[in-house]
């Protein structure tokens, strides 16, 4: 009895910590997910809702800047979201890279509770570092898409042979 309370009370303590994978843009609950198993995609970062925090999976030695300086959410020309403010609340910790773009929009989906639904066209408008602008669908209307010059061009024309 003591070990379920002090376990329950433990984790409602605890922070809301996601985790991200490679090629998925949606988090999945740490708590739920099982990362060991063989067929488990590769995990890349971990997300702390309370704390904006990214850290990679595999290490955290330092802080890194953001890739974006601004992140808006437009339909049709107009923005209906400025993540500006929540990137400029952004932690990322690692070694090298950082969050993919989907990645931080669904981070900011989970820290300000706005579902974001698929079917309406939203494009993604994002500045880099570099301050070249970038427009990407927040979705793909079919998955595939967003590899679609991967699945077209094989990568090494000697395989085929």
């Amino acid at each position: 009895m003591c070990k379920k309370l002090y376990s329950g009370i433990r984790t409602a303590f605890q922070p809301t910590t996601y985790v991200f994978f490679e090629d998925i843009y949606y988090p999945y609950l740490e708590s739920l997910v099982n990362t060991r198993a063989s067929t488990s995609a590769k995990p890349l970062w971990k997300y702390v809702v309370d704390t904006h925090t990214f850290t990679s999976w595999t290490a955290a030695h330092t802080r890194l800047p953001l890739s974006y300086l601004s992140i808006e959410i437009v339909q049709e020309n107009k923005v209906l979201y400025d993540l500006t403010d929540f990137l400029d609340t952004m932690r990322v910790y690692g070694n090298s890279g950082t969050p993919s773009l989907h990645h931080i929009v669904h981070a900011w989906v989970l820290s300000s509770g706005i579902c974001l639904h698929p079917k309406r066209n939203l494009i993604l408008r994002a500045m880099n570092t570099d301050a070249e602008t970038e427009l990407v669908p927040l979705y793909y209307e079919n998955p595939l898409e967003a590899y679609e010059d991967e699945l077209d061009e094989p990568k090494d024309q000697a395989k085929l042979d």
